[in-house]
């Protein structure tokens, strides 16, 4: 089995730059070559994927996977278990509010969520992994799925950054007392069929003819972003694809 399919088979594996189609190589190159102040970029090969799978893969490093780099870069990464308590609200509401709410409304918006934070443990360069988990195909199921396999496999919880002065969330499990693995669902990845379904109006049949290229771009993008602007995700990272 190539590389490739291996890759978009359900299985955990540690991605390597083999993995992807030479023009998927190409066009991820020429994004980060090195050009002379002023020197016009070259024309890509991949039009359709412009601004799409890259810009998506773009934003999912920076708003997640470097500020994560950063933190072990720069301390101990501090991992706190969440948990989600309901209580009432005590709101009461008149008979035309619970009109417009109706039963399960009036049910929901009577109790209010309380997010507790349980402290666990600090981690290291050397005891963490991360999975990169996405789904195999560009639809709503296949996206469910992704989900109900975090709800069922993995705890949620959150670290703070520093640098950047918020708590991130994450899913996670314990290997053992000193080990951590982070799986983090690369939801950003739902874009790019909204796209292309709500913006360029193509039918899940067109989506479907072109969702392998653009998951492969996804994560070959994601890929050259970690081994050029990272100190510790590069090498420790490996991707499961959900079917």
């Amino acid at each position: 089995m190539d590389p490739l399919s291996l890759l978009l088979t359900g299985k955990l594996i540690e991605i390597g730059w083999d993995a992807f189609s030479d023009p998927i190589k190409k066009h991820v190159e020429k994004l980060f070559a090195r050009r002379s102040p002023g020197q016009s970029s070259p024309a890509p090969q991949l039009e359709r994927s412009d601004g799409v799978a890259t810009g998506v893969a773009i934003g999912y490093f920076h708003n997640f996977l470097k500020p994560l780099d950063e933190v072990i870069a720069q301390d101990r990464l501090l991992i706190f278990a969440n948990e989600i308590k309901k209580q009432a609200t005590g709101f009461t509401f008149t008979a035309e509010q619970v009109a417009i709410l109706g039963p399960d409304g009036v049910k929901q918006m009577g109790q209010e969520k309380v997010e507790t934070h349980t402290c666990l443990a600090s981690y290291d360069s050397e005891h963490f992994n991360l999975v990169i988990v996405y789904p195999s195909t560009l639809n709503t199921q296949n996206f469910n799925r992704v989900n109900d396999y975090l709800r069922g496999k993995t705890r949620p919880g959150s670290y703070y950054n520093r640098p950047n002065g918020r708590p991130y969330g994450l899913n996670f499990n314990l290997v053992d007392e000193a080990n951590i693995i982070i799986e983090d669902y690369a939801r950003p990845i739902e874009a790019i069929c909204k796209y292309y379904s709500e913006d360029k109006k193509y039918s899940s049949g067109e989506i479907g003819q072109i969702q392998r290229e653009e998951i492969e771009l996804f994560l070959a993008t994601i890929y050259r972003l970690c081994e050029g602007n990272t100190r510790h995700i590069f090498g420790k990272t490996k991707v499961l694809c959900i079917e």
